[in-house]
């Protein structure tokens, strides 16, 4: 069934835009804009508080292209309400009320974005949109960042476009000078760029598997595994096997005929072979080695080093707990644990300009929100993972993004999670008339 349908005017053919249309172009702009968070953000204030003016007008523009068909999911609405509620009474008794009210404007941004995505994920074209976007924006940033290592280490321009975080861009930069370099492409720093790129390998992944255009998505695998490495990030080392293990045995105990043995074999033989290409490129053996010895170090001699990141993540996440259990309830406001946080690390490190918090979700809205706000996000991350159970590229996009906002970071604004979870609470609502287009186009390619 076709979406774009045409009139004849004064001999001329003139495209007539449908909602379809609309709706796709709208999830392609949404898919591709989460690897690019300063066009989603934009400071307004001196005193940090911050807007996503893109992200809002996508939601209004979805919701008023559906105005007549706009229908709600009750599990989304008692969860954003729930949370609501939290974030209201966590920031009224933080310690530092005026740090917890930024903190929730930023985590507003990230409910435009799983309502957005929700509304757009009720209908198969713009589901699929929303996954072209993605792939597209992260072909486009594993690119980019292989001439970013470029760039730093041979001084060409354009090491740092359209980054919104002034600190890390300095420190990427003059890691080049020990022998080190470090890729971000258009993100805040590497790890929210390996955080955005694994969920994208696994659904590329799952695709493979399933068949679909085998050649299509080992190019996409080959690329990102291209940016994955060129971020340097020591946490891939466990997030990535983790996501692929958790992958393969939740399918399997679905039963889910996943398991082509010579594929997994073929595709393992590949990877091996383009690591140790790519990790010459862009010297991750050393990056590894370094980081490592600075934690040693840093643990042995007492060394205020900032090559134990190692360290530093362990410390803060013992930071975090600690913080929990002082105010367990409702937390202490989200982003509102400034001097708090850093009172409680050890004082034989500097932690890094960027490092301003715990690198887990779990642990991040433990301290922030305490445990109600745990106990809500959780039934979030449970309802889209109850969802996709027959969704399997969807599904291997949400078991990538648990394992790295549970061990890699805790930056919030990772909008491409809310996007996941959005699409996910939406694939057991796709509306009537997609699933009989679906049907209609099955039948007459037979």
């Amino acid at each position: 069934m076709a979406s774009l349908s045409v009139r004849p005017t004064s001999g001329v053919l003139f495209p007539v835009i449908s909602v379809n249309n609309i709706r796709k172009a709208l999830g392609f702009l949404l898919g591709g804009v989460v690897w690019f968070p300063s066009f989603a953000l934009v400071v307004v204030r001196n005193n940090g508080l911050q807007v996503a003016p893109v992200l809002a007008a996508i939601l209004l523009l979805l919701v008023a292209v559906d105005l007549k068909n706009l229908r709600f999911s009750k599990n989304l609405l008692v969860v954003t309400i729930f949370w609501l509620m939290v974030l209201a009474v966590s920031t009224l008794f933080s310690p530092h009320r005026d740090q917890a009210l930024r903190g929730s404007f930023l985590l507003l941004s990230g409910f435009l974005v799983l309502h957005a995505a929700y509304f757009l994920g009720r209908h198969e074209g713009g589901r699929d949109s929303f996954f072209s976007g993605y792939t597209v924006g992260g072909v486009f940033s594993s690119l980019y960042a292989g001439y970013q290592l470029l760039a730093f280490s041979i001084g060409w321009p354009g090491g740092t476009l359209f980054n919104n975080n002034p600190s890390f861009p300095s420190y990427a930069q003059s890691s080049w000078l020990e022998g080190v370099g470090r890729a971000f492409a258009f993100t805040p720093e590497p790890s929210v760029l390996s955080s955005l790129l694994i969920p994208l390998i696994l659904v590329h992944y799952a695709k493979y598997i399933l068949e679909e255009k085998k050649i299509k998505n080992l190019f996409v695998l080959a690329v990102c595994f291209f940016g994955l490495i060129s971020s340097s990030s020591l946490a891939i080392m466990v997030t990535l096997p983790l996501s692929f293990f958790c992958f393969i045995i939740i399918n399997k105990k679905l039963k889910l005929n996943i398991m082509n043995y010579k594929k997994v074999i073929v595709f393992v033989c590949l990877l091996l072979v383009f690591a140790f290409l790519t990790s010459v490129y862009t010297n991750i053996d050393w990056q590894v080695a370094k980081r490592f010895q600075g934690g040693l170090a840093m643990l042995v001699e007492g060394e205020t080093l900032e090559a134990g990141s190692v360290l530093i993540r362990f410390f803060s996440g013992l930071a975090a707990i600690q913080l929990f259990f002082e105010r367990p309830v409702f937390g202490w406001g989200l982003f509102a644990t400034s001097p708090e946080f850093e009172d409680k690390l050890p004082s034989l490190f500097a932690v890094f300009e960027e490092k301003t918090g715990v690198d887990s979700w779990f642990l991040g809205f433990a301290m922030w929100q305490g445990l109600a706000g745990l106990l809500v996000f959780g039934f979030l991350l449970y309802l889209a993972l109850k969802a996709t159970k027959k969704e399997l590229p969807l599904q291997a996009a949400l078991i990538g993004v648990f394992i790295t906002i549970f061990f890699q970071t805790g930056y919030i604004l990772l909008y491409h999670v809310w996007a996941f979870l959005g699409l996910a609470l939406a694939s057991q609502h796709l509306s009537k008339q997609d699933l009989f287009d679906a049907v209609s186009d099955t039948e007459s390619n037979k």
